[in-house]
């Protein structure tokens, strides 16, 4: 369900299952964020607001449920009155899901990458590697489909793989042989010859696998890491210029707690957002404290995107929130998050593109999980590739989708902005 919508009586609402008939397609009743509150007063189990019921710290939490839906008033059951406005907040809100059309959304397979591989995409090729291999490379695919070569020394434990499109190199946030030491590595796209691995080393101490990255709007831009941490005092957010490849690694944020499990990281222009354990925070693109992300902070986040506008939180419990990003200090004020969509399986992968936001869910109001598109405003939610292609990673560039399932096959399908 979306926020935002003017809610009318009950008297002018009609079921889910009455607009499916009429309309033809299915149609799947999320929640609104004012029925979420009531739910929690009326014992509904599950988190509104930002709050879980039970995220695992450790593994980005499993999140607590949503309480089950209202039932929509008809007009004779509400003929007389509009007094009970609280009551009409329980009611459901149609939303439409509209199910995985093949013309429309047909698949191109790239290759037969890894069951574990990590993938990155720029315009021309996919990226992909085999993570946590001892003594692997990466290889790349033409997204054209012109075949697959391997394309860099080899190295050992690979968290993380960037191959931003600005850039002639792509990254990898590499390990050390069997420690929980991590450094950051990178490689020609297109060597005219060998293809060795430069370290962009960080001078003050290890800093942990590197378990994702971002690029920033800067001018140059920046890349930026998130590194998993076991220890006290270890950094845990790194940046480097891109400029001529990189260099030495600059200390953004230390942590201070220790045992963060780092997680999907995005930036604007004045902030950097990361989730770990579960949790959603930011700090400055210049360095300093850390804030949460979200006015309510929760546990059991599982994605992290933002259009530079607007940051959009994936949580396990099913739904998507929202929120204006943060202003120049970075202090964590303004508006807080309003939920944008429940309804799903454990969202993840969350990316946004264009007008919209893609992630993938293991399931849905619709029936079944797969990679969805959504407008972000609109009243509905489109499935780009069916549950039985079995997605788990996912990336976007130009105007397709690139994944890998859960077999290892990396392929690409229109976003749905054709």
């Amino acid at each position: 369900m979306l926020r935002g919508l003017k809610f009318p009586s009950r008297k002018l609402l009609v079921s889910c299952a009455a607009l499916a008939l009429a309309s033809g397609v299915s149609t799947a009743c999320f929640k609104s964020l004012d029925e979420s509150l009531l739910d929690d007063a009326q014992g509904g189990a599950g988190g509104s607001g930002g709050q879980s019921s039970g995220g695992s710290a450790g593994s980005g939490g499993t999140g607590g449920s949503s309480g089950s839906s209202g039932t929509a008033g008809s007009g004779a059951q509400d003929a007389g009155s509009d007094a009970d406005d609280a009551s009409d907040a329980d009611a459901a809100i149609p939303i439409t899901v509209i199910p995985w059309d093949s013309t429309k959304y047909p698949s191109t397979s790239l290759a037969g990458g890894a069951t574990n591989a990590l993938l990155s995409v720029d315009a021309n090729s996919a990226y992909w590697v085999p993570e946590d291999a001892i003594n692997d490379n990466v290889r790349k695919t033409a997204l054209d489909g012109t075949g697959t070569t391997s394309g860099s020394d080899k190295f050992d434990r690979p968290a993380s793989l960037s191959s931003p499109a600005i850039s002639l190199f792509f990254y990898v946030g590499a390990g050390v042989q069997a420690t929980d030491e991590g450094r950051l590595v990178r490689f020609e796209k297109n060597p005219a010859g060998a293809n060795p691995a430069i370290e962009l080393p960080y001078a003050s101490s290890s800093i942990g696998h590197i378990v994702a990255m971002t690029i920033t709007s800067e001018n140059p831009p920046r890349l930026i890491v998130v590194a998993k941490t076991g220890s006290k005092n270890q950094p845990h957010i790194l940046g480097t210029s891109l400029a001529g490849g990189g260099s030495a690694l600059d200390l953004i944020y230390t942590d201070p707690d220790g045992n963060q499990t780092g997680g999907p990281i995005a930036s604007d222009k004045h902030c950097i957002y990361w989730i770990t354990n579960g949790r959603a925070y930011a700090v400055p693109l210049g360095g300093g404290s850390r804030v949460d992300a979200l006015a309510t902070q929760v546990t059991d986040a599982t994605g992290l995107a933002s259009d530079g506008n607007k940051i959009f939180v994936a949580r396990a419990n099913g739904e998507v929130w929202v929120r204006p990003v943060l202003n120049a200090t970075c202090d964590g004020s303004g508006p807080a998050e309003t939920r944008m969509l429940s309804g799903f399986t454990a969202p993840s992968e969350l990316v946004s593109y264009a007008d919209r936001i893609g992630f993938i869910a293991g399931g849905s109001d619709l029936g079944e999980g797969g990679i969805f598109s959504h407008v972000v405003g609109s009243t509905s939610v489109q499935q780009i590739v069916p549950a039985s292609e079995s997605p788990v990673k996912l990336r976007q560039i130009g105007s397709n989708f690139i994944y890998r399932t859960l077999g290892g096959v990396i392929a690409k399908v229109p976003d749905g902005t054709q």
